[in-house]
């Protein structure tokens, strides 16, 4: 963080072009935009296969709520609201342990 400050950065990306080009920095955020692309589809596709098999509903119809959930949550909430729901289930999460 010192170093992001003392370069006057906003990104870890801005940081790969100063410290080595931009092509580096491209390949980072191509690489990165592919793995959350993937990670997304896992973190949609896992509860909308469990609550398919729980109610019988078709797989995709899970997955299009799903979407227009989060969408609609994020929306009206913003992100303050996806923080502080992201902080409420790490606390869960602790407290199961």
């Amino acid at each position: 963080m010192p170093i992001f400050y003392q370069l006057q950065v906003t990104s870890a990306y801005e940081y790969l072009e100063v410290r080595f080009n931009k092509l580096v920095r491209c390949l980072g955020s191509a690489t990165f935009t592919v793995q959350m692309s993937l990670y997304m589809a896992v973190v949609v596709y896992a509860p909308a296969l469990a609550l398919s098999q729980v109610t019988g509903i078709h797989v995709y119809i899970s997955v299009t709520a799903i979407f227009a959930v989060c969408i609609f949550y994020t929306v009206v909430g913003g992100m303050k609201a996806v923080m502080w729901t992201d902080t409420v289930q790490v606390i869960i999460m602790f407290i199961s342990m």
